[in-house]
This record gives structure tokens, C-alpha cells and sequence, in this order.
């Protein structure tokens, strides 16, 4: 998936180079095909976090893979606000600019990627995964005994974590949705007709703020929950009240609404994913794999439906 990843990053870059930007009948398949191994990659490095997390003597490995997750966004929307103030002289050459410094970046995070990839390999936590023998973890009990043992335990974690799931997958519902609504929000367009970029830049540096706020110990409890659910779905009204011309709007509050809706979401979905470890006897550094990979897939569901919402 990383080698894919890598193809079709070197690829738009070329497209970059030689036309400004690439075609768009063949952008759209490429970001598809992006996805799909992005999807891959995350869910495989998700799941051996838990792994290493309870088994590896990594205690932190979850809480890094998160933290990860959320630099990964961050680098290239910096360099996208990095290239703002030349959209007001010559767009063009902004956005031709700041797409081959993004691809040049992710070439370098992904070759860091398979670096990591091999070194993981080389573990001895690993190996005993894909060997499927982890005897010197469940002791003198025969696999089929422990996996029987523990076959029905998401059971019991679902019924624990289910409101904190269905919370984090409105998040990402709503997250998503605004996000495929900025090409259509009526605003004059900011930043040298760079006001899209503008306005994501915008989202991914809050949605950053939000969760970094929330591991530093702003965590949102109680009501807490609700009340960020209430304001998300006023802000997402409204976005979508001015997509239908109902509502005014302008490139400052646009820029508001996305900052909010960001912010909120990244404390939100960070918070959830702490409260659904604490409610399980665990914590965020040392979590519950079981519960840490509903929460997850309860996160990815929610940006399909948003997706889907968004093209209905």
C-alpha cells in the first residue's frame, strides 16, 4: 500500500510540474485508489498499536499512532498557508507551488514509512503475530482456549463504549459532510481565489488544535459531550442553509464556522476515545485494544456516511 501510495504521489507531482495541476477526470480515481490504501495502511498499523500496546512493551503505542495521524494533516496544510500570500499575486503559480512541495513531502513521509515498515518487521511481537504463536504472552493456555476465552469480550465492550462510539461517529458524519460542502459554500473566495484551500487549512489546524488541547489535559466531560454535539449540528445547519442560499455568509464566517467545527470535533472525538478507555478500567496511554478498535471503526464509518451524505 505505501508503494502505491508513493506512485501516485510522484505521479500528481509530475502533473504538477508540467501542467499546474492534474486532469480532473483523472484526479478523482487517483485520490479513490489514495483512500484505499490509505484506509489499508491505517487499519493495519491501528490494529498492531493495540498489539504492541498490551503485548510489546510499548505502552504509548495507541496514544503515538493518534498523534501521528494528526502531524500527518498538520505538514501539509502548513505548507499550504505557507503559500497563501503568493495567491494573491499569482494563484496559479501558488497552487502549483505548494502541490509539488506537498508531494515532495509525502514522498519523503512515505519512504520514512517503509523504513518503519521493515524495521517493524524485524520485532519479535510482530513475528509472533503473523505467526499467529503468542505463547509466552497467554501462558500455558492453548490458543484455541484463549481464543474461545475472549471471543464474545467486543460484546461486552460495545455495550460499554456505544454512546461514546455513536458520539465520535457524528463527528466525523458532520466533519466530513462540511468538508465536501466548501466547493459549494457562495462566498466571494478568499485569498486570491484560493478560499477553499483557505477554509481546510483552516479545519485541519483546528481539528490539530482540538486534539492536542484534549491530551494536554482539556478534556471535555459530563454535558460536555452534548453540548459540543448541539453546537457542531448549529454550525452544520447553517453551513448547509448557506449552500442552499438561505443563510449569508462571508469568508470570515465561513472560516469561523470550520475553525469551530473543527476545534470542537478534535476534543470531541480525542475526549471520547479517553472517557470510552476510563469506562473500560483503562486509560488512553494504556488502553483496551478491543475498545480502541471500536471506537476506530466507529470513526471511519462516520466519514463514509458523511461522504455519502454529502453526495446524495
Amino acid at each position: 500500500c505505501l508503494l502505491v501510495m508513493l506512485v501516485l504521489v510522484v505521479g500528481l507531482g509530475v502533473m504538477f510540474l508540467e501542467s499546474g495541476s492534474p486532469p480532473g477526470e483523472l484526479f478523482n480515481p487517483l485520490v479513490l485508489v489514495n483512500g484505499a490504501a490509505i484506509g489499508t495502511c491505517t487499519s493495519v498499523v491501528a490494529a498492531l498499536a493495540g498489539v504492541f500496546t498490551c503485548y510489546g512493551g510499548v505502552p504509548r503505542a495507541a496514544a503515538a499512532q493518534t498523534s501521528g495521524a494528526g502531524v500527518g494533516v498538520l505538514l501539509p496544510t502548513m505548507v499550504n498557508l505557507a503559500f497563501l500570500p503568493l495567491s494573491h499575486t499569482d494563484a496559479g503559480a501558488a497552487r502549483r507551488l505548494a502541490g509539488l512541495v506537498t508531494c515532495g513531502l509525502a514522498s519523503v513521509l512515505i519512504l520514512l514509512g517503509c523504513a518503519a515498515a521493515v524495521i517493524l518487521t524485524k520485532t519479535t511481537v510482530f513475528n509472533e503475530v503473523i505467526n499467529r504463536s503468542l505463547p509466552k504472552f497467554i501462558g500455558s493456555e492453548s490458543k484455541t482456549a484463549f481464543i474461545h476465552r475472549f471471543r464474545g469480550f467486543w460484546k461486552l465492550r460495545a455495550t460499554t463504549v456505544w454512546q461514546l462510539a455513536l458520539f465520535s461517529f457524528t463527528i466525523l458524519a458532520v466533519s466530513v459532510l462540511a468538508i465536501q460542502l466548501i466547493p459549494a459554500l457562495p462566498t466571494p473566495g478568499a485569498a486570491g481565489g484560493m478560499g477553499a484551500t483557505l477554509l481546510l487549512c483552516g479545519f485541519n489546524v483546528g481539528d490539530f488544535a482540538g486534539r492536542m488541547l484534549a491530551l494536554r489535559g482539556v478534556a471535555i466531560r459530563g454535558q460536555g459531550f452534548a453540548v459540543v454535539a448541539v453546537v457542531r449540528t448549529g454550525v452544520a445547519v447553517y453551513l448547509v442553509a448557506a449552500v442552499a442560499g438561505r443563510a449569508a455568509t462571508s469568508d470570515a464566517a465561513a472560516l469561523t464556522c470550520y475553525c469551530i467545527l473543527a476545534l470542537l470535533g478534535g476534543m470531541g472525538v480525542t475526549g471520547a476515545a479517553h472517557r470510552a478507555q476510563q469506562s473500560c478500567g483503562h486509560s488512553y496511554g494504556v488502553p483496551c485494544p478491543i475498545a480502541a478498535q471500536l471506537m476506530w471503526l466507529m470513526v471511519q464509518f462516520g466519514a463514509v456516511v458523511g461522504t455519502m451524505v454529502a453526495h446524495a
